[in-house]
Parts: C-alpha cells; structure tokens; sequence
C-alpha cells in the first residue's frame, strides 16, 4: 500500500510578538547550568515547554520565580529532532504561532526575544524561520556566517 504523505493546508501565520511565541528547550542530564538558563527563558517568553529527554521516569523540576514552564518527560533519550517536535506540537497545541528551539546549554541575551522580533519585522521577504550567531563557552569565539555559509 503507498504511503500518503502529509499536506499541510496553507495558513495565515500572525506577526510574531512576545505574546505568541514560545520556547522549546531540550535537555538530556541537564547540569546545574540549566536552571539559570531556564531563568533566562521564563523571563522574556510566554511560555517554555520543556522537553527533558533524560531516560528515567521523573526529574526533579527546577524551582523558578513566576514560571510558566511546562514540563515534559519522554522518560527515554528519543533525540533531538523528536523531542523538538514535541515541544513545537506542545506550543502549538496551546495557541502559540511561534517557537524558538534551544537546547539545554542555550545561554540568550537579556534582549533576544525582542531582537529576534524585531529581525523579522525588518526582513524584506517573507520569513518562516530566523537564525542567531552563538559564542563557543570554551573558546569565546562566534562563527561567521556569509551569505548562509560559514566561514573561518
């Protein structure tokens, strides 16, 4: 029997704004770095969908101030790319039109949410997905990036 693929029904996206977008965090053993990186999330979005992809049955959920996390245990290592999708579908399932992905050593700038916002706003074409540099914790260096490629 062929298999049919999926069709996804053309939509209207809204304009992001801090009000309809979400994060999606995923960890795996996280350390004791992640509960500030948590901080850092609850205080510019909406809401957090934590995905926790530690293979046990329960993790100890962080105590964070006027958290909106939502916690979500796979109870198995199912990936990175599954537990994304979780996340997403979790978010979406809840109303928010956007989300951003991070992984559980994702450290953001105090303004990122606003920055990326206003990114979008700036763009001259019509934008499904934006990128941000990051800073090597080990070395401090940023890559590059040229016309989508990167460059040493």
């Amino acid at each position: 029997m062929a298999r049919q693929a999926n069709k996804l029904e053309p939509q209207f996206v809204p304009v992001p704004t801090a009000a309809n977008t979400a994060a999606v965090v995923v960890s795996y053993f996280p350390d004791s770095r992640f509960e500030k990186h948590l901080e850092q999330l609850d205080r510019q979005f909406d809401a957090v969908f934590w995905v926790d992809n530690t293979p046990r049955q329960s993790v100890e959920v962080p105590q964070v101030p006027n958290a909106a996390i939502r916690y979500i245990a796979t109870g198995e290592n199912t990936g990175l790319a599954d537990a994304l999708n979780r996340g997403c579908r979790e978010a979406l399932d809840a109303g928010y039109s956007w989300a951003v992905t991070f992984d559980q050593d994702s450290s953001i700038a105090a303004d990122f949410l606003d920055q990326q916002i206003t990114r979008w706003h700036l763009s001259q074409q019509p934008v499904f997905m934006l990128g941000c540099n990051y800073t090597d914790r080990a070395d401090k260096r940023s890559p590059r990036f040229k016309s989508g490629r990167y460059v040493t």
